[in-house]
């Protein structure tokens, strides 16, 4: 089965290939119960050629859904680097950092939305510690008795689409005077990905430069000639990272937006989550 994972900032997330029971004639809600394993997974750079894998060539993992709405899901390594000394608080700085970096899991409770084809994981405990409490959406359909789990969108015509590979380095609400103007709207939703984990089809895209009247740095906004949606950009103080404007989607509310900058030039009837982060300006980093 094709499953697309994002565990613990799924940190990864990949398109891989699943083992489970037989789905056909089941309600869809029951057709996620049991246990997914992992048997292959596939890593894409932007322009669509096959990536180094950071699990390894041939990664590990399970994905668990029962009954009762509790689900786990684990990715690792395979060949995973034993400590010198069989004590987990005993490793040195290298061996800790191995061990975290080709390993990750989660778990918590799951909720299935069959209309929009959306199941949520609402995560209790993550290794990644920033995960615990949030909520992880997937947009899901089974096929030929595979589950296929992934984050998709595009243009509004439909020309251009494109697909990001895992977790977003950042999910941002900017209310900067630029944003609004740009958009039309009262703030933009830049959610933050590396080059490598975006892959674009269709098209092709229009590109649009603007420097900032501020810093004098550029953002180049890529746009459907056809139907004029700004799509994705970059920026030059982040070099190797592209945004993705977060409303193009194909579930818009599948990511959490962590930090509000540029509240200075914010409207006045908005309200912004008290748990976010918040910036008169710019974000640090």
């Amino acid at each position: 089965m094709k499953l697309r994972m994002k565990i613990g900032r799924w940190c990864v997330c990949l398109l891989a290939m699943v083992d489970c029971a037989d789905l056909h004639a089941m309600m869809e809600a029951d057709k996620f119960i049991g246990a997914w394993r992992l048997v292959s997974a596939e890593f894409r750079t932007e322009d669509g050629a096959i990536a180094e894998p950071p699990y390894g060539p041939e990664p590990q993992g399970l994905l668990m859904y029962d009954a009762q709405g509790s689900m786990s899901a684990q990715l690792a390594q395979k060949g995973r680097t034993a400590f010198a000394i069989a004590d987990r608080m005993a490793g040195t700085t290298d061996e800790i950092k191995a061990a975290f970096e080709s390993y990750h899991a989660y778990y918590g409770r799951y909720k299935i939305d069959e209309r929009e084809h959306v199941v949520t994981h609402t995560v209790i405990q993550s290794l990644l510690p920033n995960w615990v409490g949030t909520e992880q959406r997937r947009q899901y359909k089974f096929k030929d008795g595979r589950l296929i789990l992934l984050h998709e969108g595009g243009c509004l015509c439909g020309s251009v689409r494109y697909r990001t590979i895992g977790a977003p380095m950042l999910a941002t609400a900017c209310h900067c005077t630029f944003c609004q103007r740009r958009t039309g709207s009262a703030f933009s939703e830049p959610v933050l990905f590396k080059l490598e984990q975006v892959t674009v089809s269709g098209g092709p895209l229009v590109t649009y430069e603007h420097r900032s009247d501020e810093s004098n740095r550029w953002l180049r906004m890529e746009f459907c000639p056809r139907c004029g949606t700004t799509v994705m950009w970059t920026a030059e103080r982040r070099p190797g990272v592209r945004g993705i404007a977060g409303g193009t989607f194909d579930d818009p509310r599948w990511f959490k937006v962590q930090r509000h900058i540029w509240t200075r030039s914010a409207q006045r009837w908005i309200s912004i989550p008290t748990d976010a982060e918040r910036f008169e300006k710019g974000s640090p980093a």
